[in-house]
């Protein structure tokens, strides 16, 4: 008796959404008879990527950076025995541009680490277009920070394959990132 309504209760479902096509609502669910789709998803399947307003760049992670690169003399100041080395923070551009997007909060002084993680206050607004992304990071030096390292980042959007909520690469030199994002609809 169960089994039979359990089988009645599937087959209604089935037949209330077989229009829609429930197998092909790829990226949303079958409601009355249509697809809905999930957020940033289009199209009577919900099969195309829809263009997000602006992706936001919330946290920026990195490791295995050079540490030959952190031990050369980068402050005149040699009192200590650490006080050469880089005050490292984060700087970010969007593809060749000079101005700084984002600086970082968080700051590593004297710092011989080769891992940072750089999430504070960090809401990085791109917008329109995706160009590559420039991860510099720099020595806290006056009157301008001096870079240390930099590398590109490109293909973090994509007009096809979803909406990450983060991406993860390795630069040639072999430092690992990962890129926490969130996107606007």
């Amino acid at each position: 008796m169960i089994r039979a309504s359990l089988y009645s209760c599937l087959l209604f479902l089935l037949i209330g959404c077989a229009d829609c096509g429930i197998e092909n609502c790829q990226n949303g669910a079958c409601v009355e008879q249509r697809c809905l789709c999930d957020e940033g998803y289009l199209g009577s399947e919900c099969n195309i990527q829809a263009k997000p307003k602006a992706i936001h760049i919330t946290s920026i992670e990195l490791e295995n950076v050079p540490e030959e690169v952190l031990e050369l003399v980068w402050d005149d100041d040699t009192s200590t025995a650490t006080a050469y080395l880089p005050d490292i923070h984060l700087q970010v551009r969007l593809g060749t541009s000079q101005d700084i997007l984002f600086s970082s909060n968080e700051r590593y002084f004297d710092s011989k680490e080769t891992e940072y993680v750089f999430k504070q206050n960090m809401d990085v607004k791109v917008s329109d277009f995706y160009p590559e992304l420039r991860i510099t990071l720099a020595d806290l030096d006056v009157p301008k920070p001096e870079p240390v390292y930099s590398f590109n980042v490109a293909g973090y959007y994509t007009p096809v394959g979803g909406f990450p909520e983060m991406i993860e690469g390795t630069d040639p030199n072999g430092v690992a990132f990962k890129i926490s994002l969130r996107y606007d609809h």
